[in-house]
């Protein structure tokens, strides 16, 4: 028995995980390559590696902490590298995919399916290799044709060399075996006669390409067999010793395959994969088409539906997210029946759905839809042994408004489907104009927001906490502002209702936190009077219902390098006054790894004296209405200090505005107080000021 051969390859692996390029490095010593590799996983390592050169394939990992694959890409195509790229990802989406063939990879893989990986060098080594061996063959043309034919009939490409008088003087037979036909049938032909033909492919412009330098296109063929190929063509001049033209050599690669991946890629990048349906880019194109073909014919009509499915939360809550996901696709299938197949049913997102209904002849035809949608969904669903009825709040807008662009259309389309759901499950609301001026303000607010949010555009302003004894500043509290680009300084009460409409709440809550546990850990390594700053942190209802909470906190801190017993977060009284043994768990939780819990409010909510006692509090933040409602209400002042000092707990009191405030509530022994008569809340640059100071605040 013949022993195997083993190949050697220089391979330059672009990975950050040990354990990767083990799996990586076994699969192809399993093919019997002989690998001698050079690992790296930053642009720098990657820049060096390649200025050493000698690499014979590079495999790059699609995303890396520090090195992205498609950056790989670029680097290869700017420096006109012919290395083979081979992409790996752990999972790539069809988009990404799309885009990382586009930037030049020759290939990507899965890397929980290695298999491919072997053949895929193999092949790319082979692609090199005769690369190689088609530029050495066109140089060794004018010294031997003999050569030539040897060379050019042993390569995977079909070669093809034209005439100055463009008759075809050579054919190798690969290319002729990818045309289903014989060599003789082409050679001296007229190359004009064989494409009116169909016998070869179309070239472009094949006599100019007599004085162009070397162009490759992809070209669709169908054989006379009925057999479509993919070929990528590539022509350039063939010159004699003195420069003259002789004619041109083109050769062909067979790449059927890869375009049909690329086709199914594209399909995919354009359609749900769980409900088969169009999704939110397919939906949008053909409605701008629709709304083009209405600028053409004014008098057709069109009507687009938005459907979101009421409480689907709650399935997948109580049944898992595969019941919910089964639940969707049925609702898919049900709504193609209520449409004609010339309309368009699109998953536009999560459980939201699209219809796009054309040629209606009134908007009486859209609510009839609806009606046929609502009878349909009203029959039961099977979901592990139980039965779920689902009902669907849709917005319905005709394309007769003046419309121009497709996102206007889903927009009031989405705003008529909201007043749905204010209307009742099940509902469905025709738009009108004006609806659109009450939401437009909400709409464009929150969608300002989250950019704000995601570029770090907000800002944190902070306010002290004084010491009522010393006027020295024991803390400061941290206080989200939004500088709007038209709006100018906006308070919390002016953006944060849209925020939690929004679900935006718990992002605007951990930015906070960081922005400010990095403040306040600077400042108290620069200011001598900040040695004990504390941090006084307000939590919203959607961080608490986090399970993630304790260890993001902590993370933030410890990034940050600030110590756990000087960030204290708040929590309003309402919440505390509720129910909720999840939340006291992770307050508990926090409190064990040192870190501060304070009621914020208290006084103003409807909390008993008993469920003050079980939560993990360090402290109360009195609410300062009491001071400013008279003097009968000292005596409760009196009574919350005593039942805060019998609990342990620290007290500071919140809204001073005067110097009565602050005495009085010096006089009945509370530590701490917080308000303008001190300072009202101010930005990073002015904290630093009155730090720097280093004054009292009395």
């Amino acid at each position: 028995m013949r022993p195997v051969q083993t190949q050697k390859i220089r391979l330059l692996l672009v990975e950050d995980s040990e354990d990767d390029a083990w799996l990586i490095l076994r699969e192809l010593r399993r093919g019997n390559l002989e690998v001698e590799e050079l690992r790296v996983d930053t642009e720098p390592e990657l820049l060096r590696a390649l200025e050493g050169g000698g690499w014979d394939i590079i495999v790059s990992d699609f995303l890396l902490p520090k090195l992205a694959g498609l950056r790989v890409l670029e680097i290869i195509q700017q420096r006109e590298l012919h290395i083979p790229v081979i992409v790996l990802s752990g999972k790539i989406g069809e988009e990404f995919a799309v885009q990382v063939m586009k930037a030049g990879a020759q290939d990507y893989l899965v890397k929980e399916n290695l298999a491919r990986l072997v053949p895929a060098v193999l092949r790319e080594l082979g692609e090199v290799s005769r690369h190689r061996a088609l530029a050495a063959a066109s140089a060794a043309l004018h010294e031997s044709q003999e050569l030539f034919r040897n060379i050019v009939e042993t390569t995977e490409e079909g070669i093809l060399t034209i005439s100055h008088s463009q008759h075809v003087v050579f054919v190798n037979h690969r290319l002729a075996s990818m045309l289903g036909c014989r060599t003789d049938e082409l050679i001296g032909q007229s190359l004009g006669d064989l494409i009116e033909k169909g016998t070869i492919p179309a070239i472009h412009n094949p006599g100019e390409l007599l004085l162009q330098d070397r162009e490759r296109y992809d070209v669709r063929f169908v054989r006379k067999d009925s057999m479509e190929l993919w070929l990528s063509v590539s022509s350039s001049p063939m010159l004699d010793q003195r420069g003259q033209a002789l004619g041109t050599l083109t050769m062909f690669s067979d790449i059927t395959e890869r375009k049909r991946i690329e086709q199914q890629l594209f399909h995919e990048a354009l359609h749900d994969s769980l409900s088969a349906l169009p999704n939110r880019a397919l939906f949008l194109d053909r409605v701008s088409h629709c709304l083009a073909r209405s600028e053409r014919n004014p008098g057709g009509l069109a009507a687009v539906l938005f459907l979101d499915l009421d409480r689907f939360k709650n399935v997948n809550d109580s049944l898992g997210h595969f019941a919910g996901d089964r639940l969707l696709a049925e609702v898919a299938r049900r709504l193609k029946r209520c449409v004609r197949s010339s309309d368009t049913v699109a998953r536009y997102g999560g459980d939201e759905f699209t219809i796009l209904l054309e040629d209606l002849v009134t908007e009486q035809q859209s609510l009839e839809v609806a009606g046929r949608i609502k009878r349909e969904l009203g029959y039961p669903i099977e979901l592990d042994d139980c039965e779920v009825i689902v009902t669907a709040s849709i917005g319905i807008v005709a394309t007769n408004g003046g419309y121009t662009k497709a996102e206007d259309l889903l927009r009031d389309a989405d705003t008529a489907m909201y007043r749905a759901k204010a209307a009742g499950r099940g509902s469905a609301v025709v738009f009108h104009p004006s609806m659109r001026a009450r939401v437009l303000d909400s709409l464009q607010l929150e969608s300002s927001l989250r950019r704000a949010i995601e570029q770090r555009e907000l800002l944190v302003h902070y306010q002290p906490i004084v010491s009522l004894e010393s006027g020295q500043i024991a803390g400061v509290e941290a206080l989200v502002r939004w500088q709007h680009p038209v709006r100018g300084l906006m308070l919390p009460e002016e953006f944060l209702p849209v925020a939690t409409q929004a679900g935006l709440t718990e992002s605007i809550g951990y930015l906070v936190l960081e922005e400010a546990s990095r403040r306040v850990a600077r400042w108290r390594l620069d200011y001598a009077c900040c040695r004990d700053l504390s941090l006084y942190v307000n939590l919203c209802s959607a961080q608490l219902e986090d399970q993630q909470l304790p260890d993001r906190v902590l993370g933030i801190i410890e990034q940050a390098d600030l110590d756990p017993s000087s960030l204290k977060l708040e929590v309003v009284e309402d919440i505390v006054a509720k129910e909720m043994d999840a939340v006291y768990e992770t307050l508990a939780l926090l409190r064990n790894n040192g870190i501060g819990v304070l009621i914020d409010d208290f006084g103003t909510g409807h909390s008993s004296l008993n469920r003050i006692t079980q939560v993990p509090a360090s402290g109360i933040k009195m609410a300062g209405g009491f001071l400013r409602r008279g003097s009968e209400n000292i005596e409760i002042v009196r009574a919350i200090l005593s039942l805060a000092g019998n609990l342990g707990l620290t007290v500071i009191a919140e809204g001073l505005e005067t110097a009565i405030h602050a005495q009085k509530l010096r006089d009945l022994g509370c530590s701490y107080g917080q308000g303008f008569y001190f300072s009202p809340p101010i930005p990073e640059t002015a904290a630093r000021i009155l730090f720097s100071t280093g004054r009292l605040l009395r």
